[in-house]
């Protein structure tokens, strides 16, 4: 596996190149500093390996083009992105173009599939028309999100190459990290298609390409449900629902949150069919206040799991943008696309006397907002090992109640300062610290205090609501990282569970 989840047709842009990397033609090495220096991007290739990232560039002259292949250490990747979208390249393309590809895009998110741009059109708003040849094609990268919507688009689209012949629309589609020629696939006669991806080319039946983004999309959404399930089964947790008791909670109950979570299935779907467009912040948050309204109304007005749908939406739209990786890229990526809208998004909130903001403004405490545009660090660096290394000494039940604890510790709970103020978080993470340093949760010692802090959260009305979304957070974000080394439950046996509960 690579050290980042590059996919084919990435943009890679780089810190520096110096004598380390290898570029070649070696002759060309002046014009591809100064294209780095421009800060202008290379393309992924395949021939990248655990050492080196081998990235390529094309240089167009007005009587041929050269191919350049550079070669750099891992470590002087800057940043990486995928290409260009089609709707913000099509202004820049020749004027005879234009109509026929704004009749892809209407007809790409009718069906929604994301149209982007790959080759030298896309590299026509930094270097201008010259580039283009007199008989240039367009190549074209279609990623659908529903495999379900694909043949006819396919149809449509063959279709409209017949109107317009020019230009002409090659390209690929790409079911999550398999490309493969869209001309190819249109073909229901073939049987096996040609797909190409960062590591390899190979031949693969054509009905599986498109069972394997509907099966990806079930198991994730299936991670973020099971790890809500999960949170909702560990008991006692203090002052909060369990199958015990209501905890603090007298307007809630445990049938009310199991209806809550049944609730979002949809939304976390769909979360991952815009995570698979990269698309904007808006778009998330909009599906994020439906998925609220749908909540509410599934309750009777009671907020159980709005926490969730933020902490929850974003890991699973960061996870589906890209291949399968570490925990540290899944979290770093929100950053990387959605950061600059969350902190405008940040700003625009400040203002609202929502219970959140009204708790930042009295104590200045960071929140859920602050947690995602640090690419949930204290999540990945601290968290995440430690439950981890719980779920190895101490299995899967222990390992989830020490892990609230060292949330409850830590986590500046906005729940928790509603309720009581910052004496009440200050003094319900010292005891949550206190416990913590006591041991395994399997001494008798150690699980009878942990059982009278939750008797004494209920009766100051207390709850860590905040470290119950982050622990949710955790357990999926251990099951979608690749890093992983200790797999949870399968899917069916936690099914199992929650019958039994």
């Amino acid at each position: 596996m690579l050290p980042l989840p590059l996919q084919r047709h990435d943009l890679v842009f780089l810190k520096t190149i110096d004598e380390t990397c290898l570029i070649t033609p070696v002759i060309e090495q002046e014009w591809v500093i100064n294209w780095q220096q421009a800060a202008r991007p290379f393309w992924a290739t395949r021939q990248s390996d655990t050492q080196h990232c081998v990235v390529g560039v094309t240089r167009y002259t007005p009587q041929d083009k050269k191919r350049i292949s550079v070669s750099v250490p891992w470590s002087y990747v800057k940043r990486y992105q995928a290409p260009p979208l089609l709707e913000r390249v099509v202004a820049y393309l020749p004027m005879s173009w234009q109509e026929p590809l704004n009749q892809v895009i209407e007809l790409a998110h009718k069906h929604q599939i994301v149209v982007r741009v790959v080759g030298a059109a896309a590299y026509v708003p930094l270097l201008g028309l010259e580039l283009l040849r007199e008989k240039s094609d367009v190549d074209l990268l279609f990623v659908p999100s529903r495999g379900s919507l694909v043949k006819e688009f396919l149809a449509t689209l063959k279709a409209l190459t017949h109107i317009y012949p020019t230009p002409l629309i090659d390209g690929e589609i790409r079911w999550l990290d398999q490309d493969v020629p869209w001309r190819e696939y249109a073909e229901i006669k073939v049987k096996q298609c040609l797909v190409k991806s960062i590591h390899e080319v190979k031949l693969v039946e054509r009905n599986t390409l498109s069972s394997r983004v509907r099966q990806e999309r079930l198991q994730l959404a299936n991670i973020a449900l099971t790890a809500l399930y999960d949170e909702l089964r560990l008991c006692p947790k203090p002052g909060l629902v369990s199958p015990l008791d209501t905890g603090s909670h007298r307007d809630m109950d445990r049938l009310m949150l199991w209806r809550s979570i049944f609730a979002l299935r949809h939304y976390f779907l769909t979360i991952i069919d815009l995570g698979r467009q990269h698309a904007q912040f808006e778009r998330l948050r909009e599906q994020g206040l439906a998925a609220e309204n749908k909540m509410l109304a599934r309750t009777g007005g009671v907020n159980t799991h709005r926490g969730g749908i933020f902490h929850l939406g974003l890991l699973l739209a960061s996870r589906a943008s890209q291949p399968a990786t570490s925990a540290k890229k899944i979290c770093t990526r929100i950053v990387e696309l959605w950061g600059e809208e969350l902190a405008k998004h940040q700003a625009q909130m400040r203002p609202l006397n929502s219970h959140g903001q009204l708790v930042y403004r009295q104590w200045h405490r960071p929140g859920a907002l602050e947690m995602a545009l640090s690419g949930y660090a204290f999540v990945v660096e601290e968290v995440l090992p430690f439950y981890r290394q719980a779920l190895k000494e101490e299995g899967v039940f222990y390992a989830r109640t020490r892990t609230l604890l060292l949330l409850m510790t830590h986590v500046d709970d906005s729940t928790i300062l509603w309720r009581g103020g910052e004496t009440a978080l200050l003094a319900v993470q010292e005891e949550a610290g206190q416990i913590l340093k006591m041991g395994h949760m399997a001494n008798a010692r150690v699980w009878a205090r942990w059982l009278a802090f939750h008797y004494r959260m209920i009766n100051h009305n207390l709850s860590p609501g905040g470290s119950a979304d982050l622990l949710a957070f955790v357990m999926a974000l251990n099951r979608y990282a690749t890093d992983s080394d200790t797999r949870h439950l399968s899917s069916a046996q936690s099914r199992r569970e929650l019958l039994c509960v």
